[in-house]
């Protein structure tokens, strides 16, 4: 097993329960500004929520506080990765200043939403299948068209979720590495231009969500 490095573990030592919450939050925050205000998946989750305690079995109950229970343990890990990835690409941004493209697809989007290294995130990619498998099991089961709608917003929100919670994480880490580098070279002005440059290249993840 590989030796953390003595910045990674400071990074993680930062990382604390009340800061996930507080990214958490502003990661819901940020989710609902650009949702359609009738197609809200915010608001479809809660709908579906609200709808599927009142006919479901205990059984499919607990299906949705596993749902529940995964997408929380992937939004803390995509957190932590993305958050180290905001403070090197503020690095970048400072030391090579045309940087080939946007940093936040490059840097996690690549990294750990799509091919991505399985071995190395391993935690994350085994929570976001059980939660697929946990969904394909709704969908197997003998449940109507329309429920089975419900169970497919919840999913989509959390997987939602778990995007703009790294995309807020990341542009935290771009916050926290261009303050680092200013207590470094106090007297570069281009240090204020990193994190709205950044921001800039790719919108957060706005993108993402509305492909």
């Amino acid at each position: 097993m590989k030796k953390k490095s003595i910045l990674s573990r400071l990074i993680e030592s930062h990382l604390s329960e009340e800061v996930f919450i507080d990214i958490y939050k502003r990661a819901e925050e940020e989710l609902r500004k650009i949702d359609h205000p009738f197609l809200s998946s915010f608001n479809l989750y809660n709908k579906s929520v609200n709808t599927l305690k009142k006919i479901l079995s205990s059984e499919q109950a607990e299906i949705i506080s596993k749902i529940e229970e995964l997408s929380l343990k992937c939004c803390r890990y995509s957190m932590s990765f993305s958050f180290k990835r905001g403070v090197c690409a503020a690095f970048e941004k400072f030391y090579i200043r045309d940087l080939p493209y946007n940093s936040f697809d490059r840097l996690v989007t690549e990294k750990l939403f799509e091919a991505g290294d399985a071995e190395q995130n391993a935690d994350y990619c085994d929570a976001e299948r059980e939660m697929l498998s946990l969904y394909m099991g709704i969908e197997s089961e003998d449940i109507c068209t329309e429920y089975k709608e419900y169970f497919q917003n919840i999913f989509d929100y959390h997987d939602d979720m778990i995007l703009s919670t790294a995309a807020v994480a990341f542009m935290e880490g771009v916050e926290q590495g261009a303050a680092f580098l200013r207590e470094i070279f106090p007297n570069d002005e281009t240090l204020n231009c990193i994190p709205s440059s950044i921001k800039s290249l790719h919108n957060l993840y706005a993108a993402e969500i509305t492909k």
